[in-house]
């Protein structure tokens, strides 16, 4: 089958969504920045914007089949203070195995060809899919550290609040959660100067210490298209683990999440890391899949 590759219309949006639908529940070509309900895929594509301001379509490209069908779709989320761009997809509809590097590689190298400046590059992709793994190789990406991916099952009630210690952060936390953060995250498409800014969709809670204001533990979290609450990043002090303030931290975030309108939470975990892993399940959460971040450019391991 012949495939032409062009740059995505919003006209397109309806049939990126029915194929990216579709392959979501297939770990060979799902795209793990992206949940499996029509509604929250349009909307995260939609709220996408290009490095110039464009739209989500300055951004995104299509391969279409000789009758007009839709074979696949790539999007280049992109950041130009870092230089680095996020790669959902190539998405490819099921009918293209014979052909998917070959149509995975034109996506990516027609959208490569108009992105100047961007010098790191990563896609997020199912440890189970070889084809991708195949594709990202032959790009050039390097297999990095796997995270495994947990969600909570739906929320059911909203408790209580009781007396843990947990805050929301204020100007006086600033310095301390910027320090923590760039301390265990260093390299993230978020600094610490991005976790303290004032956001709607962002919830920051923290632990102080002794001293007011000094933060000796930090939460953050999003609440995303689908209704859920995503926990971005936690942070603890070296010298203060072991004495429950993650777990304080995360219990108080999803309590507030409830009452936020979050029907569940959902995270990322570095599988080697074991103790946060029991921390999350000791916490309701179940390991849903384990991703693999393919990086081009830059290391974070």
């Amino acid at each position: 089958m012949e495939v032409a590759i062009r740059q995505a219309t919003h006209d397109d949006l309806s049939r990126i969504v029915e194929l990216t639908v579709d392959a979501q529940s297939d770990p060979e070509r799902s795209c793990a920045y992206l949940g499996d309900d029509a509604a929250s895929i349009a909307t995260d594509i939609e709220d996408v914007t290009g490095p110039s301001g464009g739209d989500w379509t300055s951004v995104a490209w299509v391969a279409e089949g000789d009758g007009g069908q839709m074979e696949g779709w790539v999007l280049a989320e992109t950041d130009s203070e870092m230089g680095r761009v996020w790669w959902w997809g190539p998405v490819l509809a099921g009918s293209m195995t014979a052909t998917f590097d070959e149509t995975a590689g034109a996506l990516f190298e027609t959208a490569l060809g108009t992105l100047e400046g961007y010098d790191e590059h990563e896609l997020a992709l199912d440890h189970r899919s070889a084809s991708l793994a195949t594709f990202a190789i032959r790009h050039g990406f390097e297999r990095q550290a796997s995270s495994a991916a947990l969600t909570t099952p739906p929320f059911d009630s909203v408790t209580s609040p009781t007396d843990n210690g947990v805050v929301e952060l204020d100007e006086r936390h600033h310095e301390s959660v910027m320090a923590l953060h760039d301390e265990f995250f260093p390299g993230t498409h978020t600094p610490g100067s991005k976790i303290v800014e004032a956001d709607d969709d962002r919830g920051r809670l923290v632990i102080e210490g002794t001293t007011a204001g000094d933060a000796v533990g930090y939460v953050a979290t999003e609440m995303q298209s689908d209704a859920s609450l995503y926990i971005d990043y936690l942070g603890v002090a070296t010298d203060r683990r072991g004495e429950g303030l993650g777990r304080r931290l995360v219990s108080e975030a999803m309590r507030r999440g409830t009452i936020a309108g979050a029907t569940h939470a959902h995270l990322t975990v570095r599988t080697a890391n074991d103790a946060a892993r029991q921390l999350y399940r000791s916490l309701g959460f179940v390991e849903e899949r384990i991703l693999v971040p393919y990086r081009r450019g830059f290391t974070l391991d």
